[in-house]
């Protein structure tokens, strides 16, 4: 595979790709810090933004978080489930404060709160900062894999092994579940999968998930294209988990 799509159908050359992001090569113009969504494979998409532009080529950096392919609503929902069950100190403190402010607010101070966060969610969409990890079982063997993105239908896979397109293997997410599932796109140690059956998102919420790392290490290929190294970049539109657990309530 050695062709990807970005926005609304626009198709570029793939030129590499590694764990942490991809150069493609195309004709549409793009801007520093833009924000696309990469489509590796059939239904293997994953979130990336420009990082550097060296003529018609560009470095994408990938979002580090697990992307969960859901509505706002579905996605919340989770997102609740999944601080309730794993950070319940944060549900905790995002509950007493809740209770504060609306004990202390005037109710034209609440709307104005609630118009300034459904403004953000409009504008950035629901961003956390969780990934999720697993096993993939297949051959006879175990491979430890991280999630790039998982929706109800398949997941984008990030492993130590290359797959091969039509590779059956079964992708135990620990607590969450397990689900069988094939390959049906592969580049390097990405690969795209289909599951056999549908998979209910809530359940990740049975997994603890790891936090995305305030320390970020760019690849080799951005460390001269680019003196920034938080994850937590303000146009990455994320927010850590305090925040989310305050904004979901």
């Amino acid at each position: 595979m050695n062709v990807v799509q970005i926005g609304r159908g626009h198709q570029c050359k793939l030129v590499n790709l590694s764990s942490s992001g991809a150069m493609i090569e195309c004709q549409e113009p793009l801007q520093l810090w833009d924000q696309v969504e990469l489509q590796l494979g059939p239904s293997s998409r994953v979130e990336a933004v420009v990082r550097w532009i060296k003529g018609d080529r560009y470095g994408m950096e990938f979002a580090h978080e697990t992307t969960l392919e859901a509505s706002d609503e579905e996605l919340s929902e989770t997102l609740r489930l999944v601080i309730a069950r794993s950070f319940p100190e944060l549900q905790r403190s995002a509950d007493a404060e809740t209770e504060q402010t609306s004990e202390e607010a005037s109710a034209s101070d609440r709307s104005d709160e609630e118009d300034g966060r459904a403004k953000v969610r409009e504008e950035r969409g629901v961003r956390h900062p969780l990934i999720w990890t697993g096993l993939i079982h297949y051959n006879h063997d175990t491979w430890p894999v991280r999630l790039r993105n998982i929706s109800v239908n398949g997941a984008l896979i990030e492993a130590s092994v290359d797959l091969t397109v039509g590779t059956e293997l079964l992708l135990d997410l620990s607590e969450a579940g397990t689900v069988f599932a094939s390959v049906v796109w592969s580049g390097g140690n990405i690969a795209g999968l289909q599951f056999e059956g549908a998979f209910d998102l809530r359940q990740l919420a049975e997994a603890r998930p790891e936090v995305v790392s305030q320390k970020w290490v760019a690849p080799t290929y951005l460390r001269e294209a680019t003196d920034e190294s938080g994850p937590w970049d303000q146009r990455w539109g994320r927010r850590d988990l305090p925040v989310l657990s305050r904004d979901l309530q």
